[in-house]
């Protein structure tokens, strides 16, 4: 039970690493074309905003909302 104990904690924390990757990684995209990464989707709940133009944009669904 211990040792499943530990395997599944350096899982998470592989996947906790990964997900900064990412995010890390998405948001420099964001920036190289302009824009900068919002916050979750408000409609959908899948997917982070872009902010760009005064509007956040979810890739998504499509959902365009004003600042």
């Amino acid at each position: 039970m211990a040792a499943q104990l530990a395997t599944l904690e350096d899982r998470l924390e592989a996947a906790e690493r990964q997900q900064r990757l990412l995010r890390t990684t998405v948001a420099g995209l964001a920036r190289e074309v302009g824009c900068s990464l919002g916050c979750q989707c408000s409609r959908c709940e899948g997917s982070y905003t872009f902010v760009k133009d005064g509007s956040m944009y979810c890739p998504r669904c499509g959902d365009r909302e004003p600042l």
